[in-house]
């Protein structure tokens, strides 16, 4: 149906009455005459359907018949969105113009909120402002006497209309919305309104899909994201696809194509290869809801998150470098922050986490100072304090973690926001709540609230209340405030008292390390005396190298074969090769070791220098911090690491010696 065919057919379905011509005519931006020409052929559309048009002389025109028989009648234009606010409006009408993908008049827009044309006016001169402030790339184009479009590539449009979305529907709204009652919430109103009336349901059996071929759950906020992009997706989606962005020019994604082509195969028939691409952009920036060993990140981050770890290990001495699970996580988390960076794409809002009170000022400027350089550096994004929220909550919650007390009251921590969150409520628990114990920390509505049993918890705390018929729930206060979040526990846990529930002691955790100076000298000794050194004089080939180091770093043939397993599974998370030196360094902790393990190789064939470094599993903090200082000391010594590249192994002893010095 043409354009102006619908304005018409909008305006007369928005009244009960009879409608003049000369509002038709006003409406539609035509003269009288040519709507009469417009009105005999819509008549001609709808007769099929049963619906006539009658006309009055000096009255009007109007529908009659079965009106919802029209096809998109439930997508008519007048009145459906006069509650929005003018700010609200201003999101709408990029979403729309997005989706419409054609010129309108400015009373077409009007017809759309309710509102007169100046007050379109008004909100148009804000999406403007709005746009200019994503720096998507699209614009809005008003040519006099023609009309409102959304231009740009098509990358930047999407992205564009994807920000106004964000900003106008919670994506964590839209999941509630289409898992309890899809067609009958106002965000399934503005939706439908909006043009985006394809199927909720299937877009997310679709989105479920791509997680299990993935291997772990998106957060929440991300999984809506995803769902509307999908929807943007389908709705902008041609054969001849586009051109690409200079984001995806030179882009590697974490996100294997063939996930992608599946993903969109379940809801359109051939996708082309800008739409993989596309999507691969799109998935490779979700962050997990769930930590896994299995999570995926960009190629560079690895080398990144190393050479930060063993800058924060020299600022506060926390070694977390072999803790894999948490390297994992962290990986992930910031490689999702950094391609959203990258492509320009939405960011999970800081008002539900925000105040910051708790997290250390070391911490953020090692996040500021240290970090963001190096992501800059490397990877030509440039990131703000802001832009790392998350990680940084995840990060802080690691480094406090193993300084805190657990107590027999169980809790399980379940967050709508993402497991982000979820962990840092973690931390505040344990430094503020002595008498909790954190049983378990997840991404909300997995399982559901009504899954859990007592035999998990006690109580959970969530964001997502879902009364559960087993536990008692701890709804967290929004937007997220660490002080407010303690005095509502605390009140709640003084009204709810809970069998089992320990009085505050203060008891020193078992596993701290209480290893006395002795112990440490016996230690250092220990490691230097087992150091090992190889020369190569062939080319190894890909895979190989782990092999090589299982064999120099065991004591027998059955361990061998676990620690190369091991060394494998830490390097599918990604190589990480030494920026300064070329040093490529391979570390893991090892059931197959039974105490720590340091050694350098060197290949004459191809001149390429290897660092293992072995952490028993379990490992002791002694252990990890001699380790530690070992890989601070490459990052940051660049005399350790000429020797490392050059010397002689005697030398490299005695650097070791030097490095230890402080307490052999």
């Amino acid at each position: 149906m043409r354009p102006r065919l619908r304005v018409i057919l909008d305006v007369l379905l928005s009244s009960d009455s009879w409608t003049p011509v000369h509002e038709l005519a006003r409406a539609a931006g035509a003269g009288v005459r040519t709507v009469f020409r417009d009105v005999l052929e819509l008549e001609y559309i709808l007769k099929p359907y049963g619906v006539d048009i009658e006309k009055k002389r000096g009255i009007g025109i109007r529908l009659s018949g079965d009106l919802s028989s029209i096809p998109g009648r439930e997508r008519s234009l007048a009145g459906r969105l006069p509650w929005l606010t003018a700010e609200q409006r201003a999101f709408a009408l990029v979403c729309y113009l997005g989706h419409e993908r054609r010129v309108f008049k400015l009373t077409e827009l009007a017809l759309l909120f309710g509102v007169s044309d100046s007050c379109v006016s008004g909100d148009l001169r804000e999406a403007e402002a709005n746009l200019a402030r994503w720096s998507s790339g699209a614009v809005l184009s008003r040519m006099k006497g023609i009309g409102i479009s959304l231009e740009g590539g098509e990358w930047a449009v999407r992205t564009a209309v994807l920000h106004a979305a964000v900003h106008l529907m919670d994506p964590r709204d839209i999941v509630r919305s289409v898992q309890q009652s899809p067609s009958q919430t106002d965000i399934a109103r503005v939706l439908r309104t909006l043009g985006y009336a394809e199927n909720p349901s299937g877009i997310f059996d679709a989105v479920r899909k791509a997680e299990l071929d993935l291997g772990y759950h998106f957060s929440w906020f991300d999984q809506g994201l995803l769902w509307i992009y999908l929807v943007i997706a389908l709705q902008r989606r041609t054969e001849a696809g586009y051109e690409e962005p200079s984001p995806f020019a030179d882009t590697v994604f974490s996100v294997p194509s063939r996930v992608s082509v599946a993903l969109l195969s379940r809801l359109s028939p051939a996708p082309n290869e800008a739409e993989v691409r596309f999507l691969s952009g799109v998935l490779s920036s979700l962050e997990s809801g769930e930590l896994r060993d299995s999570l995926r990140s960009h190629p560079a981050i690895p080398d990144i998150l190393t050479r930060f770890i063993a800058s924060l290990d020299k600022r506060m001495a926390v070694p977390l470098l072999f803790d894999r699970t948490l390297l994992t996580f962290l990986s992930s988390t910031l490689s999702a922050q950094i391609y959203k960076k990258i492509l320009g794409l939405p960011m999970q809002p800081a008002a539900a986490m925000q105040k910051r009170e708790g997290l250390s000022d070391i911490l953020d400027d090692a996040v500021a100072d240290d970090l963001i350089p190096l992501i800059e550096r490397q990877l030509g994004a440039v990131l703000d304090p802001e832009d790392l929220f998350s990680f940084s909550l995840t990060l802080y919650s690691a480094v406090d973690a193993s300084s805190r007390t657990r107590q027999p009251l169980r809790v399980l921590i379940s967050c709508f926001e993402g497991i982000c969150l979820a962990q840092f409520i973690s931390s505040l628990i344990s430094a503020r709540f002595p008498e909790l114990a954190v049983a378990g920390v997840r991404s909300c509505g997995r399982s559901n609230g009504g899954g859990y049993s007592t035999e998990q918890a006690d109580f959970i705390i969530t964001t997502f209340p879902s009364s559960s018929p087993h536990l008692s729930e701890f709804a967290v206060p929004l937007p997220f405030e660490p002080e407010e979040f303690c005095r509502s526990l605390a009140l709640f846990l003084a009204e709810n008292p809970m069998p089992g529930r320990a009085a505050s002691t203060e008891k020193k955790s078992q596993d701290q390390d209480t290893a006395e100076p002795d112990d440490l000298v016996d230690a250092a000794v220990e490691l230097i005396g087992s150091f090992v050194f190889s020369q190569l004089n062939a080319p190894v080939h890909s895979g190989g190298e782990t092999r090589e180091i299982a064999r120099l770093a065991a004591s027998d043939g059955l361990s061998a074969k676990r620690l190369k397993s091991d060394l494998d599974r830490r390097e599918s998370y990604g190589a990480v090769v030494l920026e300064n030196t070329g040093i490529r360094l391979f570390h893991c902790r090892s059931r197959a070791a039974g105490s720590p393990r340091f050694g350098v190789v060197r290949n004459s064939a191809n001149s390429d220098v290897w660092v293992f470094m072995i952490a028993p599993e379990p490992a002791s903090k002694r252990d990890i911090s001699m380790l530690s200082r070992i890989s601070v000391a490459l990052m940051d010594d660049l005399d350790f690491s000429r020797v490392i590249v050059s010397g002689q192994p005697q030398e490299i002893k005695r650097s070791l010696f030097q490095l230890f010095a402080d307490f052999l």
